[in-house]
């Protein structure tokens, strides 16, 4: 039982690390594949390019949810060893998914030229709607097999994929610009893209599921519903993290300028990168909480909240950390001056993700739990109390006031009324948790920022040497930071670094367990 046990554990560990490779391909492709496509095809035609890919994402809305909801029943019902609940949770999925791609499709072909003449594309953004589209309705099928493979714990293989889709469709974009063949082309590579993930994620499920049946008599209406039901609050949740995240560029648009807007859309780009690095690895433990849920395993559950939120405090700390001390001085050495009145926000805004990272294992534990209703109510009432105190504040203070809302709003209903509502939940002491989890991170954001504004470090960063040097210093004051106070034991400074540095996983695992 416990090398069972040991195995899962390693299991998740090599799971969450693998979260970081699509992020990290995404992003590298991201930085070097846009000036080129802006080179070769020009703004005006890049400009299409961003135009169709953006109105062919809110494709993604139709599908309602649906694979959060298959992370959430699939391993519930593996748990309890029910194969025909199982099979019927995925066939009705493909079924849901196979009348959304229906109606991509139809929508695609209805509104092309429509589209196309509203923003004077052309047949070139006409075609390439069409052709998108296609590719959207291809990436329905294979997004259930990908929560399918997530659900029983094959994230390395499924991230393994999306990274591989990276880069093809990377190679694949550049070849079509330097071969001078055009923007519709650049659609049939997606295309192309997606079906080799179909292929490649049927594969995976053929070959390491076979319990699973594809056999349209398994389509259940129980489990439809169950799936809608319960995709719909995942919906909710998605709807308002990007309200959250993008909806005060509509007030500063509004109350400001829109020069404002472009100031404060940098500060964001950067929170957005440092958020999904926090929050990404923690989704692989979304379908454990299921399967333990399945078992009524309590006990678990709670040991797995407290492991994954020590985990968050300690990495959020420290990402933040970077972001609010090197974080002008990355923006000034990337853009240039002219950022200046947004450095203020940036703190406030690490600050407020700060909490929302510590708490990251919350949405997790709830949908895994079946509480995602509960979470979704939360997550509106987070996303609308923020515009409603951002738009306030903004009329007073600027983006700084803008910032200030999203903090103030983050604390009171993530860090207040939902994590007391957690906190009743596992039968634990709200005012333990925040003592535990919340003082470390918190008290050394603080210091540093502080620390960090008496003594003007960016004007010690005048190059990129300077500031990878002054990220690797700060990461060694962090460490001993984390050794002398949040340290397992009541050992010595010294034998701690000599732990560290001669055996870091069993420190580390020491560090999880009793910190």
């Amino acid at each position: 039982m416990k090398s069972s046990q040991a195995a899962k554990q390693s299991s998740l560990k090599i799971s969450a690390i693998s979260s970081w490779l699509p992020l990290l391909s995404n992003f590298l492709v991201g930085i070097f594949l846009t000036p080129v496509l802006i080179d070769k095809l020009g703004k005006a035609p890049y400009g299409i390019w961003v135009l169709a890919g953006s109105l062919v994402g809110y494709y993604g809305m139709l599908r309602l949810g649906v694979g959060a909801a298959i992370m959430r029943y699939l391993p519930y019902h593996d748990s309890k060893g029910n194969t025909r609940k199982a099979n019927e949770i995925v066939n009705s999925a493909l079924a849901f998914y196979a009348l959304v791609a229906m109606t991509i499709l139809l929508i695609s072909n209805t509104m092309d030229d429509s589209l196309a003449a509203f923003y004077q594309g052309g047949n070139d953004m006409a075609q390439l709607i069409r052709v998108m589209g296609l590719a959207a309705a291809i990436e329905c099928s294979f997004l259930v097999f990908d929560a399918v493979v997530r659900a029983r714990g094959y994230w390395v293989w499924a991230n393994g994929i999306v990274t591989v889709a990276a880069l093809l469709r990377a190679c694949g974009l550049l070849y079509c610009v330097f071969s001078g063949y055009g923007l519709v082309s650049m659609g049939w590579v997606m295309v192309g893209v997606n079906m080799n993930s179909l292929l490649l994620f049927t594969l995976l499920v053929h070959r390491f599921f076979p319990d699973i049946q594809l056999r349209p008599g398994s389509v259940s209406a129980h489990q439809f519903r169950s799936l809608l039901t319960y995709g719909f609050s995942s919906l909710l949740i998605a709807l308002s993290l990007t309200l959250t995240l993008q909806g005060h560029n509509f007030i500063i648009g509004k109350v400001l300028s829109l020069q404002d807007v472009t100031i404060y859309a940098v500060i964001v780009i950067l929170i957005r990168n440092a958020r999904e690095a926090v929050v990404a690895p923690n989704r692989v433990i979304f379908p454990r909480f299921a399967f333990l849920d399945g078992q009524n395993d309590r006990s678990e559950i709670r040991a797995l909240f407290f492991k994954a939120s020590i985990v968050n405090a300690l990495c959020g700390a420290w990402v933040y950390l970077c972001l609010i001390m090197l974080g002008p001085s990355f923006v000034t050495l990337w853009l240039g001056q002219g950022f200046e009145q947004a450095y203020p926000a940036l703190v406030i805004l690490g600050f407020g993700f700060l909490f929302d990272s510590i708490l990251a294992v919350i949405p997790s534990f709830m949908g895994g739990v079946g509480q995602q209703k509960t979470m979704a109510r939360y997550a509106v009432l987070e996303a609308v109390t923020g515009l409603a105190v951002s738009y306030l504040l903004t009329l007073f203070y600027g983006i700084t006031g803008t910032a200030l809302g999203l903090l103030l709003t983050l604390v009171l209903v993530r860090g207040v009324l939902c994590l007391m509502h957690i906190c009743r939940l596992l039968g634990i002491s709200y005012l333990m948790f925040c003592r535990k989890r919340l003082l470390f991170p918190v008290s050394v954001l603080t210091l540093f920022s502080c620390a960090g504004y008496l003594g003007n470090i960016e004007r010690y960063i005048v190059s990129w040497f300077d500031l990878v040097a002054a990220f690797l210093l700060l990461t060694l004051f962090y460490v001993s930071l984390v050794i002398m106070f949040a340290g397992p034991g009541r050992a010595s400074f010294l034998s701690s670094c000599a732990l560290l540095f001669r055996q870091p996983r069993l420190y580390l695992r020491d560090l999880i367990n009793n910190g």
